[in-house]
């Protein structure tokens, strides 16, 4: 937490402005400067839960913002999507570009908690085979990237750049699991003791084709949620 925020919220609790705030131990590097507000009973530590949920706004992204051929149409929340048990935050994510991607970013400000939560858990459900057959087949896997920052973005970190991914072929999706809601279970060990704030979920694995399918490439995604 930034030196301006954390001292605006200590003056929000001497003034009496706020009388009860909840905080997660350890989570925004603050903790001893509200123990005086502890004892008071103006702040309460909680403990984390075993999952979080991710917010698909505003920190679910177009990949368009980092480039044109990251392209896709995203409704998040989408209006309509495939029946499935204990759906929350489905995204419908359709491909308008041949490396459409996905972004989960948060502010520059902060960096996830791997050392807490080192899973990403979600369910995805993909299209037909019939959409991901021939020059379309890479389009049955997504590939997963972590980083500080997105390319297009170099101001956005202060710690540089610690890229590290998953191989392209690491999250394919079986003939099996077409047109079902799949759990999909990413390790984000890796990250502990990096500054990483951004994942890239990218639907193919950046092929070299000329891409114009003949019927829309669409993805569904639900239940994006940090795990410990």
């Amino acid at each position: 937490m930034s030196p301006v925020s954390t001292q605006y919220l200590l003056d929000l609790l001497d003034l009496g402005t706020l009388t009860k705030v909840k905080y997660a131990a350890n989570s925004m590097g603050i903790d001893a400067l509200l123990e005086p507000y502890v004892s008071r009973g103006l702040v309460e530590i909680v403990g984390k839960p075993d999952e979080a949920l991710i917010p698909v706004q505003p920190f679910l992204l177009d990949g368009v913002i980092q480039d044109a051929n990251w392209k896709l149409d995203v409704e998040a929340p989408a209006a309509s999507y495939p029946a499935g048990a204990g759906l929350q935050n489905v995204v419908k994510a359709t491909l308008r570009a041949k490396n459409g991607t996905l972004v989960i970013q948060i502010p520059k400000e902060y960096e996830f908690d791997m050392t807490n939560y080192k899973s990403l858990k979600f369910k995805v459900y993909a299209p037909p085979k019939s959409a991901v057959s021939g020059i379309y087949a890479p389009y049955q896997g997504l590939w997963m990237r972590i980083m500080n920052y997105l390319w297009a973005f170099t101001t956005e970190s202060s710690f540089g750049q610690q890229y590290w991914e998953y191989g392209k072929n690491a999250f394919t999706i079986s003939d099996a699991n077409l047109q079902t809601w799949t759990d999909v279970t990413v390790d984000l060990s890796q990250s502990v003791g990096k500054h990483n704030r951004v994942i890239v979920i990218n639907i193919g694995g950046e092929p070299s084709i000329t891409f114009a399918p003949t019927q829309d490439i669409v993805y569904y995604f639900a239940n994006f949620r940090f795990a410990k």
